[in-house]
């Protein structure tokens, strides 16, 4: 994908702390200090709650381990339990829910997801922060004795839908002036087509807009305010994850993410456009330059941004909602997700979570919550004890089983 998720949302966690969201710092950990795995083992779709201390094997940097300690967990309790001699292991089940929306439009079927989490999910001790467009709202503990679910979730979806139809503004705002600049440079035929969202392109002529070379010039500074709202910060992401390993207990991310286009002039038209003038070398410069930024790639360090997300220990799912664009003429509607899925899908692989991809953001909820809600914790002590800050990669099987395992993939050796 070109250009870079919205991750502005980030940087407004990044400000919880200024706004009272404080979180535990750790202290320095002892030596060899045994290392905490969620694992989560499936048999086809069913969760596999029968193993036992002695079916699992656990390796670091592709060295054995023993497992020391055992520990089912199912809505935050601990439901068994299995250790060796002389263990004493005290697993955080206290759960602590994030729930990003990165939207441009409010869809109903939030309102399942809200409801399911306050109904079937949330348990008394557990904590949300929700993360809308404008910006974080954390729900205590305590807030749960003193209010029902119902008026809770209630609060909580009003909340929601008016944070994303009003934070969303300057990006709708954008994507509308796209679409006139398109239809407009596409030429008069295509330019007297209206778009009920969009408003009157007509409007568009009263600025000058006559000029082919300033409508390009204007274009491409709209795209590039469309790309600044979306734009990847490794760094940001590096801050949330490290936030994240602050805190105790068990952490859970869902990320709600509405598939993305950006309108662009169509092929053709384009074409069309470099023939009809042939003579103006600064009109065809322009829309040369248009080629280029259309197919321009943005790479990064997947390993930077994922791998302190495992280090951290939370569970990260990824809700893609997969609606579609609809047709205008003389647009072309390019989607812009492809560098979502390659950052999430990679976090959702080094963290044990989990992506669903459909146009129901409620179900979707539901079956990552559910996904979530139970696991094994494995604990191991390291036979490498050296504090040298590298990346130690886990892995976790099951002896003698054909069965589904996830879980994190490593930690940074501090």
């Amino acid at each position: 994908m070109k250009g870079g998720v919205a991750v502005r949302y980030f940087v407004l966690l990044i400000l919880l702390c200024s706004l009272g969201f404080t979180f535990q710092a750790q202290t320095p950990p002892a030596k060899n200090v045994p290392i905490e795995v969620p694992v989560r083992i499936f048999g086809g779709n069913q969760f596999v709650e029968t193993l036992r201390l002695g079916d699992f094997e656990v390796s670091e940097d592709g060295r054995p381990q023993k497992v020391e300690a055992l520990y089912l967990i199912e809505k935050g309790q601990v439901v068994r339990e299995e250790a060796l001699p002389e263990t004493n292991f005290r697993p955080q089940t206290a759960r602590v829910f994030y729930l990003f929306f990165q939207m441009t439009e409010y869809f109903a079927k939030i309102e399942e997801a809200i409801d399911y989490l306050f109904k079937d999910v949330l348990q008394p001790g557990d904590s949300v922060t929700l993360i809308t467009p404008l910006k974080p709202y954390s729900l205590s503990p305590q807030a749960l004795k003193t209010k029902t679910r119902e008026s809770l979730a209630k609060e909580m979806n009003s909340l929601l839908r008016k944070d994303i139809q009003k934070g969303a503004g300057e990006y709708r705002s954008l994507l509308n002036e796209l679409k006139r600049l398109v239809r407009t440079i596409a030429g008069p035929g295509v330019a007297r087509v209206q778009d009920p969202e969009a408003g009157d392109v007509d409007a568009l002529s009263a600025e000058g807009t006559s000029s082919l070379e300033f409508m390009l010039t204007h274009y491409k500074e709209a795209v590039q305010k469309l790309e600044a709202l979306r734009l990847v910060e490794p760094k940001k992401f590096v801050s949330f994850a490290d936030l994240l390993r602050a805190g105790g207990g068990q952490k859970f991310v869902f990320f709600f993410y509405q598939r993305e286009f950006r309108p662009e002039i169509n092929g053709n038209i384009l074409n069309q456009l470099m023939m009809a003038n042939q003579d103006r070398e600064d009109i065809r410069a322009g829309l040369a330059e248009l080629f280029q930024f259309y197919n321009r790639d943005i790479s990064f360090d997947l390993n930077k941004i994922s791998r302190p997300f495992a280090d951290c220990g939370a569970n990260f799912n990824f809700i893609f909602i997969d609606n579609t664009a609809k047709y205008q003429y003389g647009v072309t509607m390019r989607e812009q997700s492809e560098d979502v899925f390659r950052i999430f899908n990679q976090i959702i692989r080094v963290t044990g979570g989990m992506m669903d991809s459909s146009q129901n953001p409620g179900a979707g909820f539901k079956k990552a919550a559910d996904n979530a809600g139970k696991y094994y914790l494995l604990y191991y002590t390291p036979t490498n004890a050296q504090k040298d800050g590298s990346f130690r990669t886990i892995s976790v099987r099951v002896k003698d089983k054909d069965n589904s395992v996830s879980h994190r993939l490593g930690y940074f050796a501090r």
